[in-house]
């Protein structure tokens, strides 16, 4: 008898819990690196594998064999388009959705220059956002 493949993603409480049994996804969330560091095995320095998780934490598989991953909101993007077929329209919508601002501004500031207001507009469409500006920018 196959497996059968089930994968939820919701976003709850500014954070994304994604539900899944399929074992294909888990080297997505993943990264190894040679770094310089200790080895305990050799008792000294030198290159050390890494491992780098991108989500915050992970269940143990229920009985089922699903397992919840806990990411950051600012995962949304690289989960949207990796679960894309994974996950039901609407789940991707509603993952995509949750970094929008539901109601911004859009008509200019009349204090700023054209290209401030077009930089600061772009960013009150997102609920949150990083702005990093080059000297002489203006201040804002």
């Amino acid at each position: 008898m196959d497996k059968v493949i089930e994968t939820h993603a919701s976003v709850v409480n500014n954070k994304i819990i994604l539900s899944t049994n399929d074992d294909r996804l888990l080297p997505y969330f993943t990264v190894d690196r040679m770094e310089k560091g200790y080895s305990p095995f050799t008792k000294s320095l030198g290159m050390v594998k890494k491992t780098y998780k991108i989500f915050n934490k992970r269940s143990k598989p229920d009985i089922n064999g699903i397992a919840s991953y806990e990411f950051g909101l600012g995962w949304v993007s690289y989960l949207a388009k990796l679960l894309n077929g994974l996950i039901s329209e609407e789940e991707r919508n509603n993952l995509v959705s949750s970094i929008y601002s539901t109601n911004y501004r859009t008509n200019p500031f009349p204090e700023l220059r054209d290209y401030q207001n077009e930089d600061v507009l772009f960013m009150l469409k997102f609920r949150r956002a990083v702005c990093s500006v080059y000297t002489s920018y203006g201040k804002l």
